[in-house]
């Protein structure tokens, strides 16, 4: 599956997909490394008792350490290691996860009976300031926290989160003068018929309880005309128009604060 990430780096200009950490050894490092696990929240539990093993957060930090250190080896030192990762753009893409395989799933995690939607919210911000803390602190140049969804109760209790995350990257471009960090809204985003779509209520694969596709189903012919392909993911129709408003919001500045991937490449800090 193809995600706004990958939209968003063929914007900028990669002619290839960015290998994932599993399997990227070598100079290869040095053009960019995947860390992404589907499913994975930044909290540890998310997506698990759902979907299966994935990697949290935290541990994709700790991969990146991992990767740091072989950068410094490649070029020469960590000295060599920070002055080339000063020119890297970062981007997270958190949050939804933690409230789709998590908070509201009430059978499997008990988040929601321990923690109102404010409640949740400051933890989870909470948890990712520790973790953006420690990835800025690795030599991150520029990185931009993603929160988006297109479920409209889920909307409503991650528009607490996304109000704090903006404080977040406020904070965090106070902290740290030699990098920038931007939040990306999807939510703000409006994908409707005038766009070529015609299917909204619906996904183009046949879905199970978890949202995610039943098992060898056939999936729809139309995927163009369906703004999901399953219940949580966009189809690549959909996210070719997220990611072209996450690189540059002049159409919609609400989708980006306090800038949009397309500047955020270009600053010279």
């Amino acid at each position: 599956m193809i995600y706004i990430t990958d939209n968003a780096c063929q914007l900028l200009g990669f002619k290839n997909f960015i290998p994932p950490f599993a399997n990227n050894i070598g100079s290869g490092i040095l053009k960019g490394v995947n860390y992404a696990s589907s499913s994975a929240g930044s909290r540890n539990e998310t997506g698990k008792l759902t979907a299966g093993t994935n990697i949290a957060l935290g541990l994709q930090i700790e991969n990146h350490k991992t990767i740091v250190a072989q950068i410094a080896n490649e070029l020469g030192g960590f000295q060599q290691a920070a002055q080339y990762l000063n020119k890297c753009l970062y981007y997270v893409y958190i949050g939804t996860n933690n409230y789709s395989l998590n908070y509201f799933q009430p059978e499997l995690y008990n988040t929601s009976g321990t923690y109102n939607p404010e409640e949740y919210a400051q933890v989870l911000i909470d948890e990712l300031s520790i973790y953006l803390h420690v990835a800025l602190q690795t030599s991150v140049r520029a990185n931009s926290a993603n929160n988006g969804s297109c479920v409209e109760e889920l909307n409503d209790v991650e528009a607490i989160f996304s109000e704090k995350l903006k404080s977040l990257v406020d904070q965090s471009n106070t902290l740290y003068v030699d990098s920038k960090s931007i939040f990306i809204n999807t939510t703000a985003i409006r994908i409707d018929g005038s766009l070529g779509f015609r299917v909204f209520a619906s996904s183009c694969c046949p879905i199970k309880s978890d949202g995610f596709c039943i098992r060898d189903s056939i999936p729809c012919t139309n995927r163009n005309e369906y703004i999901f392909y399953d219940g949580m993911h966009p189809t690549l129709a959909a996210n070719n128009i997220i990611a072209s408003l996450v690189y540059d919001s002049t159409s919609n500045p609400e989708v980006t604060y306090p800038t949009d991937i397309k500047r955020l490449a270009q600053l010279v800090i």
